[in-house]
């Protein structure tokens, strides 16, 4: 899995952009929200898996056709935060 981290963003603090996780499959790849350890207590175990490396993630919230695809949606759900952040 290829680990996106998000970028600094400093405009305020309450809302801050996730770092995702994406998994390439076969003939597509998963994205997969990873979750902040103070966020953790906001889900139940149901909503959550475990990665290899330890990490808490939100799986399957989109799925893409392509890598480049997959980037295109991590870049846009970015740019979201970012808009809202300077409203």
């Amino acid at each position: 899995m290829m680990l996106y981290k998000a970028p600094v963003v400093r405009l305020n603090n309450e809302i801050q952009p996730s770092d995702y996780l994406v998994e390439e499959c076969s003939n597509y790849c998963l994205i997969h929200r990873v979750v902040k350890p103070e966020e953790i207590d906001n889900y139940d175990d149901v909503e959550l898996h475990v990665t290899m490396e330890g990490q808490y993630v939100i799986p399957r919230i989109a799925k893409c056709s392509s890598l480049e695809n997959a980037e295109i949606a991590i870049r846009s759900y970015w740019a979201a935060v970012c808009t809202l952040k300077q409203r």
